[in-house]
């Protein structure tokens, strides 16, 4: 009876400790929550986007729609490979990518636009997805 009553224990404790790392290794292996989509206006001019700095979470996908208040500019992400040329005249172009990775990623003028072109910077900051 005692034998019995020590087997069904540890059989008992087994199940319960192999459901939690089952649990914790399904958490682990879960693909990431379902992307947003985020879309952000940016404003470009002599010498400055609005906004500045652009936060977005890790597997959203992005929509930057982006115009000129002057002349023709241009947005790059030289990091994640993305270039896009912004014409003058206000009509807004819009430019997509899917955020891959965390951290922080340089966006410069890639059109020469005058003696403050070299300071016409901003920041996207892709962080982590909280967990939904």
């Amino acid at each position: 009876m005692r034998y019995v009553e020590i087997v069904c224990g540890l059989l008992g404790t087994l199940l319960v400790t192999w459901s939690m790392v089952d649990t914790a290794a399904a958490r682990a292996a879960s693909p990431l929550p379902t992307p947003r989509v985020v879309t952000v206006d940016v404003v470009a001019k002599r010498f400055s986007f609005t906004p500045d700095r652009i936060e977005v979470s890790r597997g959203d996908h992005v929509k930057l729609s982006i115009r000129s208040a002057d002349g023709t500019h241009g947005l790059a992400i030289k990091r994640l490979k993305v270039d896009i040329q912004v014409p003058r005249g206000g009509a807004p172009v819009v430019l997509e990518f899917d955020a891959t990775q965390a951290g922080q990623f340089s966006i410069t003028c890639s059109e020469y636009c005058g003696k403050g072109h070299n300071d016409m910077k901003a920041l996207l900051v892709v962080n982590e997805p909280d967990a939904r």
